[in-house]
Order: structure tokens, then C-alpha cells, then sequence
């Protein structure tokens, strides 16, 4: 099926059917509203396609993509960034299904676009919470190697990051030709930091300040094995594995700096009082941990070309080791 638009919006969701259809009303109301929405379903079991299915009939620019299985964010990600790709669009939008768009979120990174003249590997929206201050989930992280042009910058709202995440993320398929997919193998928590940094190391990205969008979830507080829930405690361990993946693909300060949290996550799930589970935490953190220092998916590239390249690059690197 060929694109009605430059422009994908490509929405993960899994069993939030109603945040789903207020992230889709959002997207449709777009100012900028030359684009298509595609909506990977990792499956859902609680009558999701039912419930936006009026929105799927009433608008042909709203395409309805279920994956057949849980794939988790990082493999919805991957399984529609590359859909996207082969369909042909030139912009990809992405965001997770409790995502709601302010209605010129498109239109502001569209102007950053055209201020950087197409020269960024990703431009990443504002995000807020529901009450309107920041999400501390979704902070971006600055790049201090700013150029005197990108200094210049700073008052247009255009601030250069390394890292930021999967809630509204914007570049083009020049950059996935370049850097590949995301990791599928992560399942949930970290792709999008191992993504984004994969971009940002190849190419200057940015955050733009004036595009905004509000991320719905239930509280504002960053994820914490020492506190968390007990049912959320398992989930952990993928992101304390993929967390040292991501660190030993980016090298030693990264690695020094897994380790440091890895420890100060020790001490405090060992001093927290009241939490709780003090030994499945401890246990949950150690399986992480190790499979972290094994943990090493491929990076699948949607240029068979780019991926012989990488992958002579990389047995080069090997060889004079």
C-alpha cells in the first residue's frame, strides 16, 4: 500500500484502548495535518481495534497494523519504523499510545526541520505531565559538543541532545537507512535510549522546545526497582540488561557510569526503608546485571548495503584488536 503522505505518525499500543483513541483524535487534529497515522497493535486483548474502529473506517489516512503477538514497545517500534519505511515515507513520527499531541506539535518540528535544513539525525518534542510540568521520564539529555551556529540556536528553542525518547520522536528514513531499526530483542524500557544515542553519535540532533506534547501516565515519578510495585519488580530485569548493553555499545564512560547505578541501586534497595521484597529486588537487579555483560542483539539495517558496510566496519575494528 503506498502512502497517502510525506509523513507517518506511527503509534505503539498495547490494552489502552481509550488513551489510544484520544492519542489518534489528537494526531488528526493536527494543524500540520498532512500525515498518516499507523497504529501498531502488539495485540491487544481488551477489544482495542472495536473501539477506534469508526476512526479507522471514517479516515484513510488512519491504517490499522496488529502484530499478531506482544512484541513489546521495542518491537512494535521496530516492526512499524520499518513498515513505515517500506511504504515509502520520507518523515517518521513516533510515539507510545498515551501520548496526546498538542495541536502544532507537527507544525513546530516541521519549522525546526527547515531551520536545521533537513541537517539532524532526530528532533525530539517537550514533553509534560498531565498538571503541565515536565515528564521526568521524558527529559532529554544536551549534548555540550554545541557548535557556535547551534548556541545560536538555543533562543529559537533548538537545543542539541544525545538522548531522549520514544515519546514523540521525529527524523527521517535517510536516518534509518543510515543507523538501522531499533533493538527488538529489548522488548520494553531502553531502546529508545539505545536508539537515540546510536543516532546522535552519526548525526547532530535536537530537542525543540516548542513542540509539545503531554504524556499520560498515572504518576510522574522515574521508575525505581527500590520502591517500585512487587507485580512491576520482574520488568527489571530487561531494563538492567538492556541498560548494559546499551553502555558497552557506547564505551567506557557509559560503562563506569552503569556500574556507578548498578551499585547506588545496591545500596539503596538494601537501605530504603519500608519497601519491602529487599531479596527479590536484590536478585531481580543481579540477573540484569549479568546478562547485561552478554547481551548483544544485531542491529538490523533496512539497506542490505549499509548492513555490509557496518558489518565490515565492525570485523575490521575486531581484526586489529
Amino acid at each position: 500500500m503506498e502512502q497517502k503522505n510525506r509523513i507517518a505518525a506511527v503509534v505503539v499500543t498495547y490494552n489502552r484502548k481509550e488513551l489510544l483513541r484520544e492519542c489518534i483524535t489528537a494526531l488528526l487534529a493536527q494543524s500540520m495535518n498532512q500525515l498518516d497515522i499507523l497504529l501498531i497493535d502488539n495485540a491487544s486483548t481488551d477489544g482495542t481495534y472495536e473501539y477506534i474502529e469508526d476512526l479507522v473506517d471514517v479516515n484513510d489516512t488512519v491504517i490499522y497494523l496488529n502484530t499478531g503477538s506482544n512484541l513489546g514497545g521495542a518491537g512494535g517500534f521496530h516492526y512499524g519504523l520499518k513498515e513505515a519505511y517500506n511504504r515509502g515515507y520520507e518523515y517518521m513520527w513516533i510515539m507510545d499510545d498515551d501520548t496526546i499531541a498538542n495541536p502544532d506539535a507537527l507544525e513546530k518540528l516541521l519549522a525546526a526541520d527547515k531551520k536545521l535544513k533537513g541537517k539532524y539525525g532526530f528532533l525530539a518534542s517537550c514533553v509534560l505531565w498531565t498538571d503541565g510540568s515536565y515528564c521526568n521520564m521524558n527529559k532529554p539529555m544536551i549534548d555540550l559538543k554545541c557548535s557556535v551556529e547551534e548556541y545560536d540556536m538555543l533562543g529559537q528553542g533548538i537545543v542539541r541532545v544525545c538522548k531522549a525518547t520514544f515519546v514523540s520522536l521525529f527524523f527521517k528514513r535517510r536516518t534509518i537507512e543510515r543507523v538501522g531499526l531499533p533493538l527488538k530483542e529489548y522488548f520494553i524500557w531502553g531502546d529508545d535510549q539505545e536508539y537515540t544515542l546510536r543516532i546522535s553519535r552519526r548525526i547532530p540532533s535536537y530537542f525543540v522546545t516548542d513542540s509539545k506534547v503531554i504524556h499520560k501516565m498515572k504518576n510522574n515519578k522515574g521508575s525505581d526497582i527500590s520502591v517500585d510495585d512487587y507485580e512491576r519488580i520482574d520488568r527489571y530485569e530487561l531494563a538492567f540488561r538492556n541498560d548494559g548493553c546499551t553502555a558497552y555499545r557506547n564505551g567506557i564512560m557509559y560503562i563506569l557510569s552503569y556500574f556507578e547505578l548498578v551499585a547506588y541501586m545496591y545500596k539503596k534497595i538494601l537501605c530504603e526503608k519500608g519497601n519491602g521484597h529487599k531479596c527479590k529486588r536484590m536478585w531481580v537487579l543481579t540477573k540484569g546485571f549479568v546478562k547485561g555483560l552478554f547481551f548483544r542483539p544485531r542491529i538490523e539495517y533496512v539497506d542490505e548495503k549499509r548492513k555490509l558496510l557496518n558489518y565490515t566496519c565492525s570485523q575490521r575494528i575486531l581484526l586489529k584488536k
